[in-house]
């Protein structure tokens, strides 16, 4: 352990404080950044009404009031000429009779909708816009049968408009896409359709925070290709050992990494830009046990610094990718979002306890085989 202890010491130089909190800057910059570029974007669009009825003024208002929209009432002629000149996403043409197909319980092609050759969020307002519908005709649904119900009963009250506005109050639209967040483990829990999913999106900043502990745990484990050649065989001869050498030297990185990690979560958590979580504590120092193991193992592997550093900043990038840290895999293929599953990242969004075990032991499982390998390694030398 007095090996441990001393590279510990040595850490605390101003150098490696400095490399402590690169990650943490890193996350924090690019992060912010991302979040500013999210909140300035806006979806320009056009809405014809064709009806000119009180539902379809609502539909209009509704839509009016999602930030991330710009709704500009148009006419016909002009929504050809915006859209040719890809001034407009898309166009939403509230068709004739719109109000009284709704009162009739009809729902299916009441709006058009025309988009642009270069049009990139039609899906989303097509979300939106059916919400805002189905939120009317469900409350007409509802209240023809509440009038239904008092005629059955041969009650004779103007009872219609009180049932839809009571209907349209209590009623929040739920399309298929639609989200509803939540918070646990520190990370947003995203549940679909009304039912929940094991793997939810990471917190961005947690997924540049891992992709960057990665890349800085290769950088720092270096140290085995530089001096492979000259400190090994003095270490061999000693009776500390070179297995019990190498371990100690990594523990002490893997100790550095964990004080790291404790300060980001405490900086990001005091930032409000994540949860303060023991258990996402816990998330982050294993998988900087994965990092710390592949690391080394990658560092024994290769005799050259600078294949070493390219195939450490790959390896990085290619297991973020894969992992989600930059934004879900699911969005790619399906393949890709089962794979994804069995790498570390997926610890930071789990929320089923179940598979915060099958990580745990996938996370542990894996790093004590890299390190099986890597004491293998030195004693048959």
């Amino acid at each position: 352990m007095r090996i441990l202890f001393e590279k510990v010491k040595r850490l605390l130089r101003p150098g490696f404080l400095l490399l402590l909190m690169i990650p943490l800057v890193v996350s924090i910059l690019i992060g912010s950044f991302v979040e500013k570029q999210q909140k300035v974007l806006v979806v320009p669009i056009g809405i014809v009404d064709g009806d000119q009825s009180p539902f379809s003024k609502s539909i209009i208002e509704q839509m009016k009031k999602q930030d991330m929209l710009i709704v500009h009432e148009i006419s016909l002629e002009e929504a050809d000429r915006l859209l040719a000149r890809n001034e407009l996403d898309s166009v939403f043409v509230i068709l004739p009779q719109f109000q009284n197909r709704l009162l009739d319980e009809e729902r299916e092609g009441v709006i058009e909708e025309w988009k642009s050759p270069r049009s990139v969020a039609v899906g989303i307002v097509q979300e939106v816009v059916a919400s805002q519908v189905t939120k009317i005709s469900s409350a007409i649904k509802a209240a023809n049968t509440v009038e239904r119900l008092y005629k059955k009963e041969q009650i004779d009250l103007p009872v219609w408009q009180d049932a839809y506005d009571y209907a349209l109050q209590q009623w929040e639209p739920k399309p298929l896409m639609t989200i509803d967040v939540a918070s646990r483990y520190g990370v947003a829990e995203i549940k679909k359709n009304g039912s929940d999913n094991e793997a939810v999106p990471q917190s961005l900043y947690l997924g540049i925070w891992s992709f960057m502990t990665m890349v800085t745990c290769f950088f720092m484990c270096d140290w085995i290709v530089k001096e492979r050649f000259i400190l090994f065989s003095r270490v061999r001869s000693t009776f500390t050992g070179l297995p019990s050498f190498v371990i100690q030297t990594a523990g002490a990185y893997f100790v550095y990494q964990i004080v790291q990690a404790a300060l980001s979560l405490w900086l990001l958590s005091h930032f409000g830009l994540i949860e303060e979580n023991s258990i996402l504590l816990v998330a982050m120092i294993l998988f900087i046990l994965f990092s710390i193991s592949i690391s080394v193992w990658l560092a024994f592997l290769i005799q050259h610094l600078g294949s070493y550093y390219v195939a450490g900043i790959l390896i990085s990038f290619i297991i973020a990718i894969l992992g989600g840290s930059f934004f879900p895999v699911s969005e790619l293929s399906p393949t890709l979002e089962v794979v994804s599953r069995w790498l570390p990242q997926h610890i930071f969004a789990v929320t089923d306890d179940t598979e915060w075990i099958r990580m745990t032991i996938l996370i542990i499982g894996s790093s004590f085989l890299f390190w099986h390998r890597i004491v293998w390694r030195l004693n048959i030398r």
